[in-house]
């Protein structure tokens, strides 16, 4: 007591901060602001209507780091320690709105076929066209036709129908469903899908033009399209009135967008006029059959051409397709 009645000793204090620990309380509150924006998604389809709904969607907001940082660093730095900092984050716009969804949503393809009047193909058809009606593809997925209708068997009603074997026309159970792959095939094309495995028939199909045909057979032969869009899609297949149709309902890419599909004969191969006699000892003695039918033999190429405002703008090739030419053949006894 005496040496600092002598000295005149005192204390002092001194207040800091960390500013590891200023960081950590501004990178708490930034994570209590920021919020991402939610996109508008389409969130349920009739197929019965045809009608839809969305979901709304809800702006987002940010504020940097920094802008946290600087005004409280500046306050603590000149001992202000009551200083009042007003915080102003930024909005983020979603990408996609339900005014967008809106107005964007439609049918983006159809593509229809005449069937013949063949009662049991028809059957078939019909089948096979209420397997894939209903499905939903979202964005990055595929649709394989043979996993949505799975086996053509009886025991689900499929009868026998004329189809395609190793070049010979056969009776085969489910035959004639290679005209609901062929007419799903165009809708998707024309809607923009990317078409991931196509087959042609051994020779063109009358239902639909050469090089736009895809051909399926349980197990080993299938059509695939992928949905490479931000947003689903919707197939609505049917069969009336001996009509094959396909619908694609989806987001539109843009005002006064469209697409068709385009082919080009580059080769035509014509089969001799002598046909191949070929002994059947199991044919009554002295006739003969028609084993094969001459047919001619096409290379045909396939374009998917983009337009807009009526004026196309891209030219894709998505395949060739080879048939092959038939030469006629005769069995005899």
């Amino acid at each position: 007591m005496q040496q600092t009645r002598r000295d005149k000793a005192h204390f002092t204090t001194q207040v800091t901060y960390e500013a590891q620990d200023l960081r950590k309380l501004c990178e708490s509150i930034q994570s209590q602001v920021n919020r991402a924006p939610v996109n508008a998604v389409i969130a349920s389809f009739d197929f019965a209507t045809k009608a839809f709904t969305v979901t709304r969607d809800v702006p987002g907001r940010q504020i940097a780091l920094q802008d946290l940082m600087g005004p409280l660093t500046q306050a603590l730095d000149r001992g202000d320690y009551q200083a009042v900092v007003s915080l102003e984050s930024s909005p983020i716009l979603p990408k996609v709105t339900s005014a967008d969804l809106q107005n964007g949503f439609a049918m983006l393809a159809s593509f229809s076929s005449k069937t013949s009047s063949d009662n049991d193909r028809n059957n078939n058809i019909a089948l096979a066209a209420q397997a894939i009606s209903g499905k939903t593809l979202m964005p990055g997925e595929t649709l394989s036709f043979n996993e949505s209708t799975g086996q053509r068997t009886v025991e689900k009603g499929y009868r026998g129908a004329p189809a395609i074997a190793g070049g010979v026309l056969i009776d085969d159970v489910g035959g004639g469903v290679c005209q609901v792959s062929s007419t799903l095939f165009n809708a998707a094309a024309l809607a923009g899908m990317t078409i991931v495995d196509r087959s042609p028939h051994a020779w063109p199909v009358s239902y639909v033009d050469k090089g736009l045909d895809a051909t399926v057979n349980w197990p080993n032969l299938d059509f695939k399209f992928r949905n490479d869009k931000d947003t689903p899609v919707f197939l609505i297949a049917h069969y009336e009135k001996r009509q094959m149709t396909v619908e694609v309902y989806g987001m539109r890419t843009g005002p006064g967008e469209s697409v068709t599909l385009e082919t080009q004969v580059t080769d035509t191969r014509v089969p001799p006029n002598e046909p191949v006699m070929q002994p059947n000892p199991s044919l009554a003695p002295g006739t003969q059959q028609e084993l094969k039918k001459a047919r001619t033999g096409y290379t045909v190429d396939t374009f998917r051409v983009y337009f807009r405002d009526g004026v196309a703008y891209r030219r894709e090739k998505l395949f060739t397709s080879r048939y092959a030419m038939v030469q006629q053949v005769i069995e005899f006894n």
